[in-house]
């Protein structure tokens, strides 16, 4: 079940950063979800863009995981229509957004990133605990 107070806070982000089309956040070794919020209007459902958010997700994981295991705590990759933004919020934690492409600032990203984890701060207790 998803922390009401946390699907709020996302959704007031996704209400401000309309081309935002999913926030989620998924254990980093095996992809589960802990939190996910999914924005799909009519037509983006007709053509079945959480499967393709999903498959890019999944493409791109070893990549991802790879580089960020680097020391590296956040990357960007811009696809032609979607681009995705993974952040490790903790060690085997991370966030992920994926958005539209067209006209994206992807310093918007990173900020975006940051209010996210800070949002987030207040499970990272129960989260050390799992």
């Amino acid at each position: 079940m998803q922390n009401p107070d946390l699907t709020s806070k996302t959704d007031r982000i996704m209400d401000r950063f309309t081309f935002i089309k999913a926030i989620m956040v998924a254990d980093k070794e095996d992809g589960v979800e802990i939190f996910e919020n999914k924005r799909l209007n009519e037509e983006e459902a007709i053509n079945d863009l959480a499967g393709g958010i999903s498959a890019v997700r999944y493409a791109m994981a070893d990549m991802c995981n790879t580089i960020l295991d680097q020391e590296v705590k956040s990357i960007v990759i811009k696809f032609d229509k979607l681009t995705v933004f993974k952040r490790i919020l903790y060690s085997n934690i991370i966030l992920i957004i994926i958005c539209d492409t067209k006209g994206l600032d992807i310093s918007v990203l990173y900020d975006l990133g940051d209010e996210i984890e800070e949002n987030f701060k207040s499970l990272s207790k129960i989260i050390d605990e799992i």
